[in-house]
C-alpha cells in the first residue's frame, strides 16, 4: 500500500479508518458486548499501521536531517523516540489508574456507570485524540516519496 499511495497518505487514511472506529465504539452501548469488541479489533487493525509506518518514517527522517545538515545522528533519532515511546507508556498506566480510581472503578466488582463510562472514554476518546493529533502533526511531514528518492540520490553522490 506504501509503495501505490505513499506512507503520508497510508497514515492518514489508516488514521481516519481508527478514529471511525473508535468514534463508533464511543457511542455503542455497553451491553452490546460482541460490536465492543469488534470495534476494539477493526481499530487495533487500523491503529498498528500508524505504529508501524511511525518506526518506518523515523529511518526516513535521519536520512532527511543527514541531506539537510550533513550529520548522520542514528543514534539519537532512534533513542530519542524510544524513550519517548516508553515515556509515554509509563504515563500511560500512571493516567489510567488515576482516571479509573476517579471514576470510581472497583476491581472485581460489578462497575458503576461512571467507571464504565470512563473504560468506554480510555478506550475510544483518549486514542482518538491521539490520532487525530497524530493527523495533524504527520500533515505537516515533508518527506513525499518523490523527494525521498531525491534526497538519496544526492546523499549517494556525497557520500
Amino acid at each position: 500500500m506504501t509503495q501505490q499511495w505513499g506512507r503520508k497518505n497510508v497514515m492518514m487514511i489508516s488514521a481516519a479508518l481508527s478514529l471511525i472506529s473508535y468514534a463508533g465504539l464511543q457511542f455503542t452501548a455497553f451491553s452490546s458486548i460482541p460490536l465492543i469488541l469488534f470495534l476494539l479489533f477493526v481499530s487495533g487493525f487500523f491503529t498498528t499501521p500508524l505504529n508501524t509506518l511511525a518506526w518506518g518514517m523515523l529511518a526516513d527522517c535521519v536520512d532527511y536531517a543527514e541531506w539537510k545538515t550533513g550529520i548522520r545522528a542514528d543514534g539519537v533519532v532512534i533513542s530519542s523516540m524510544s524513550f519517548t515511546n516508553k515515556l509515554g507508556v509509563a504515563l500511560a498506566g500512571s493516567f489510567s489508574a488515576f482516571f479509573l480510581n476517579k471514576a470510581g472503578y472497583v476491581p472485581n466488582a460489578a462497575q458503576s456507570v461512571s467507571s464504565l463510562q470512563a473504560i468506554k472514554d480510555m478506550n475510544a476518546i483518549i486514542p482518538g485524540i491521539f490520532i487525530l493529533l497524530s493527523v495533524l502533526l504527520i500533515s505537516f511531514y515533508p518527506i513525499t516519496e518523490n523527494r525521498y528518492k531525491k534526497m538519496m540520490k544526492e546523499l549517494e553522490q556525497k557520500r
